[in-house]
Order: C-alpha cells, then structure tokens, then sequence
C-alpha cells in the first residue's frame, strides 16, 4: 500500500504540479497529512491551501493563474483580459488578474487580484488546463476599457485563431 507522500506525488501529477487539501482528501489523504509533508519539505506551500510538488516541471508561465483559481477553490476561474492574455490575444499585459468565484471570500486576497462574483450563466471552459472565461464572454467584457479600432482587431484574432465561433463572431461584430 502507498504511503502519504505516494499518493499525493500522484495526485500532484494528474494537477499540474499542484495539490490542495480537497484534493487531498479526494485521495484519501486528511489534510493534515498534507500539512505535515509540507512542513518536511515534500511540498512547497504558494498560497493559503495551495501546495506544490518542487519536483513537477513548470507547465508553462501561467502557472500564477493556476494557484490564484486554486486558491479561490471550487467554481474559480479566469476572465476578462486575463483570459485574452493566455490565449494571446491583444497583446495585453494586464496589471491585474481578474478572477471570478461563486463562494464569498472574506480572507485578504493579493492586492494584484479583482475578484468579482461568478454569474452563474456563464460559459466557463478551459484554456491551457485553466478554467476560464469563454472568449467571446472575455471580448464583451474588455469591450469598454480598450479602443474601438484595437477591439475588433482582438475579435478578428479570437476569430482566425478559432476561440469563438462564426455566431459569436458575428454577435461581436455587431456590438461596434
């Protein structure tokens, strides 16, 4: 039978690199266990219930957004211009991460997140393993910050790079 620290080097591989206490759990594993391993050097903690494997390979530069949707737990995920920024559309570089969440945070988040409330209708689908803001959805919501000219650039890109659809394009079209 594995031990503690097999199971979760296991479970840490089916996330990335990542592991938190419910996923933990969801192995078998009390989350104090997951506590005690870190505290031994078997995991690195990056936020408040958020632990990595320092073994796991970096999947890529948007690992930061993995721990913030991680972090946020259940029914997390990215939208808005941090969306358009992993898809590269734009090329944007926002200053924030914009995150949405379904549950109420009371704890301190970093000052580099906007945290607003998920809206249940959403679409939420995955970009690079990280759950996040259809595009189309994220196009609408940067429409007010960003000029005219420079939005139905990123439009055309999503378009041509096959993140929305012909209807969505269409529907985005018409918003100009």
């Amino acid at each position: 039978m594995a031990n503690y620290r097999e199971v979760l080097k296991n479970a840490s591989f089916e996330n990335d690199g990542y592991i938190t206490p419910k996923i933990a759990q969801n192995h078998g594993v009390p989350a104090i266990e997951l506590r005690k391993l870190a505290s031994r050097g078997a995991f690195v903690k990056k936020q408040r219930g958020v632990y990595r494997d320092p073994h796991y390979p970096s999947v890529d530069e948007f690992d930061y957004l993995r721990e913030a949707v991680l972090t946020l737990g259940d029914g997390a995920y990215i939208t808005a211009d941090t969306v358009l920024q992993i898809l590269g559309i734009g090329n944007l570089n926002p200053r924030l991460i914009h995150l949405a969440s379904q549950k109420r945070h009371r704890r301190k988040l970093p000052d580099h997140w906007k945290l607003r409330k998920a809206n249940r209708s959403e679409r939420v689908v995955r970009y690079n393993g990280i759950p996040a803001q259809h595009a189309a959805d994220a196009l609408k919501e940067v429409k007010p910050y960003v000029m005219p000219e420079r939005w139905e650039v990123m439009v055309d890109q999503a378009k041509d790079e096959g993140f929305i659809l012909n209807k969505h394009y269409k529907e985005l079209k018409e918003q100009l």
